[in-house]
């Protein structure tokens, strides 16, 4: 994680935006030097992501089931054409 003072954060909030979304994914940490508070910077994609998986996590048992199904081969898979939509 990156860590930025809050002076500098604002003078390039743009720039830094471009960053957490396109450049390098990596959280950008916030630090307000005079009070020692600090929020941390990530992308509304990276937010979804952990929105995400703390519902999957919330749900008994689905995560396990998700990492179990992920085990089996394509040929234990039912074909796209089977499935009836």
């Amino acid at each position: 994680m990156i860590d930025i003072d809050l002076i500098t954060a604002r003078k390039n909030l743009s720039e830094l935006i471009e960053k957490v979304n396109i450049e390098s994914f990596e959280p950008v940490k916030i630090v307000d030097n005079e009070t020692g508070k600090s929020a941390v910077l990530i992308s509304e994609g990276f937010y979804n992501s952990i929105l995400e998986t703390n519902y999957i996590n919330s749900i008994p048992k689905l995560s396990e089931k998700i990492i179990e199904e992920g085990k089996c081969t394509l040929e234990d898979c039912i074909p796209e054409d089977k499935i009836q939509w």
